[in-house]
């Protein structure tokens, strides 16, 4: 229960980024597009990260990274950070 509540808030609170961002920051919507990942919610992952991609059209980079995160999120899979192992 408390990791639900945990993903609605972060969902929330990348909402609430956006909206003060107009929807035109693409690091916005790519971070609400990985809380609706995160909370199960892969359709609105998939759109927003979508519209994060548009408006970065241009940036390499941030293409490659968009489309990894299509293929997890069309696998229903939230994005994980992978951390280093300690020394």
């Amino acid at each position: 229960m408390a990791r639900e509540v945990q993903c609605r808030h972060a969902v929330d609170d990348a909402q609430m980024a956006c909206q003060l961002a107009e929807w035109k920051d693409a690091q916005c919507l790519a971070t609400l597009a990985a809380a609706h990942a995160e909370a199960g919610e892969f359709d609105s992952a998939l759109k927003h990260q979508k519209r994060a991609m548009d408006l970065k059209a241009n940036d390499a980079h941030f293409q490659k990274l968009g489309a990894q995160r299509l293929l997890s999120f069309a696998r229903n899979e939230p994005i994980r950070e992978r951390r280093a192992k300690p020394l």
